[in-house]
Formats: C-alpha cells, structure tokens, sequence
C-alpha cells in the first residue's frame, strides 16, 4: 500500500501550526493495482478505483478482496469520533471519523469506510462493523500490538459462523520475511500459531475455584 503525506498549515497571529496527515494512496491485491477512492490519476487512467470494484463485491464475490477490506476496517486501534453521512458509488451509507496515535490506521480504516465496510462499534470483547449496510459482528480473541521491535500489529477475532481469522499489518520487511512460498506451509504454519494462540486463550481464561 501506498501513502500520500499532506501537511495543513493553520496560521495565527503569532506563528504557523503545522499537521501532517496520512492519505491513502494506492494499492495491490493478488497484483491488482487500486487506486484510492475518488482518486483520478491521469497517468493511471486504466487503473480501477477501490470503491468501485468493492462496490462490485455484492454481486461478484471475491474473497480476497473481501479479507484485505475486513483487515483494513478490522487491525487497528482506532477510536470511533462521530458519524457523518456521506455517498460513494450508488448508495448513500454513513460514513465514521477516527482517531488513533497512527495516522495510517486512521488511514486505513477511513478508506475501507469510503469503500462500504464501515467500522462502527468498539469495547474490549467486541468490533461491529456494517458491510455495504449490513452488520456483521466479531469477537476479540486477542491483540497483539505494534511495536518497535515487532513492527507488525495483529488481531485474531471469530465472526458469527465461528470461523476464527487473524489478520496482520506491518512494515514490508517484516511482512515479506513471513509469506510463504508454498500455499502448503503457509496453512501448517497457520494452522499451528491459531492452536497455540487458542491454547493460551481457554487456558488463561479457565475459572480458577
């Protein structure tokens, strides 16, 4: 993913103030390049905006398109401020502002606002988001904050079928160092990092008499 980093300067009778702000740029899925919401690059004139082909996902499912957006709106910390509505392709949904001490969460989890997958509820057991104007709920199993020394965040949550899903971002270095390079052992590995994270959860949480 890419960012654009704007700066908004607020002049007062003594002095300037200066913000940075974070804004999504583009991005690739499965090689895909998107480009952001509302974005119109004429040098990329062939490339697809986001909301548009998200907005597609009601009548051509795609799974991995679908699991990238649920990571944007899902792995952050972010803190819900207040709504406002707003409109993208056909529908008119509402749209949630963020705060977060990073700027690219805020980043990320505005777009996949812009794009129908709308963060809309927060506690410490549970993220409700609306996909397109449906709610769909996820229970918090654990997180697993960013640091400095692990610059990467992760967030292991079940939705209502009961499938269990952890969802991971962080710097491409980190990143890249932990793709696999056959679909067989990235489903063992997988496969074994969910049972020792359940392991730690029923074990932890077992009533003590």
């Amino acid at each position: 993913m890419f960012f654009e980093s704007k700066k908004k300067k607020k002049k007062k009778l003594k002095g300037t103030l200066t913000c940075n702000q974070l804004e999504f740029s583009q991005c690739s899925i499965m090689g895909e390049k998107y480009n952001a919401p509302n974005r119109n690059d004429p040098e990329d004139r062939y490339i697809q905006n986001l909301d548009v082909t998200v907005s597609q996902l009601k009548n051509n499912p795609n799974e991995s398109l679908n699991y990238f957006m649920l990571c944007l709106s899902l792995c952050n910390t972010a803190i819900i401020d207040h709504f406002q509505s707003s409109s993208t392709t056909q529908d008119s949904i509402t749209i949630s502002k963020y705060q977060s001490q990073s700027p690219d969460e805020v980043a990320f989890v505005s777009t996949a606002a812009k794009c129908g997958y709308v963060l809309k509820t927060r506690s410490t057991h549970e993220l409700t988001i609306e996909i397109f104007g449906e709610s769909h709920k996820f229970e918090i199993l654990a997180v697993f904050p960013f640091t400095s020394e692990r610059k990467r965040m992760s967030i292991m949550l079940k939705d209502s079928n009961q499938n269990i899903i952890l969802f991971t971002k962080g710097a491409d270095e980190v990143i890249f160092d932990r793709l696999a390079t056959t679909p067989g052992f990235f489903f063992f590995l997988l496969f074994y990092f969910l049972s020792f994270f359940l392991f730690l959860f029923f074990f932890f949480n077992i009533p003590k008499n």
